[in-house]
């Protein structure tokens, strides 16, 4: 999902991931016939997964029970650790959509000094295109060999049917059953492209060849098996809203005013105060 929020210069921007709400609608055999490479369990341990770390995560009210529910679950969140963006500060209205950021710790699946624009499969599991042009990262190189790898081990045609499949919905049990026979295969190759690839993954997906002034304003952490500890919310919260944010987590709750002059500093104090 693409979040556009407004910012200081009065214009439409995205503000990549950092705004994602949760959401699982990409079919993983949609994201496998396009080349997204999958974060699998496998793919995660060979990428130096599984370290217990605590980030950030921007959601709102309405998706505060769907966020809670996912504790001690397998599914994933993007998330982040740190932010050079003053305009999440200034307009919190605006970026907050009347919302709670949220400080939690979870499992890590993968982190990037820059914002890789993962998204979420049906399932919970994480996929990224190396090559999205709205990353920063130069990872443009790995996708090449990534797609090479996967046609020079002949699952070209079964891809070719499942993309004509989907575009004329066919969703008949013979054809789900190759969309199954396809995805188990490119789950299996992409396990072996990692054990392949994984020092090049690391460095490039994750952000290591960067400058600081070529990072995105944001880094980008992606966890599961969350544990949800702070809030600050908007201080616009309805007494429900109040309710829920008590009833949701255990630690620090922190309302804070929206656009006045006390906003930047109560939330930059929420931020460094747990980096």
């Amino acid at each position: 999902m693409e979040v556009k929020t407004l910012v200081d210069t009065g214009k439409m921007i995205k503000l990549l991931d950092l705004l994602k709400e949760i959401q699982w609608l990409a079919k993983s055999y949609d994201l496998a016939a396009k080349y997204y490479f999958p974060f699998t369990p496998e793919v995660v341990k060979m990428l130096k997964g599984g370290e217990r770390i605590k980030s950030f995560h921007i959601t709102s009210f309405e998706k505060l029970n769907q966020l809670k529910s996912l504790e001690g679950t397998k599914k994933s969140i993007s998330a982040f650790t740190r932010t050079k963006s003053k305009g999440l500060y200034k307009n919190l209205g605006a970026h907050w959509n009347h919302g709670v950021l949220c400080y939690l710790e979870g499992d890590k699946i993968f982190k990037s000094a820059s914002d890789i624009l993962t998204i979420p499969d049906d399932t919970g599991r994480r996929w990224i295109k190396f090559n999205d042009p709205g990353s920063t990262v130069n990872a443009g190189s790995i996708q090449s060999k990534f797609k090479k790898f996967m046609i020079s081990n002949n699952i070209g045609i079964l891809r070719d049917e499942i993309l004509k499949a989907n575009l004329e919905k066919d969703f008949s049990k013979e054809m789900n059953v190759k969309r199954d026979i396809y995805l188990k295969e490119y789950l299996k190759l992409t396990t072996e492209f990692a054990r392949i690839h994984s020092n090049e993954i690391l460095t490039k997906l994750g952000g290591e060849d960067l400058e600081d002034d070529e990072l995105s304003d944001t880094d980008e952490v992606v966890l599961n098996n969350i544990k949800l500890l702070d809030c600050a919310y908007s201080d616009e919260a309805t007494p429900e809203e109040v309710q829920l944010i008590n009833k949701t987590f255990p630690g620090e709750k922190i309302p804070v005013p929206i656009n006045t002059e006390k906003t930047y500093s109560i939330v930059d104090n929420f931020i460094k105060t747990r980096q």
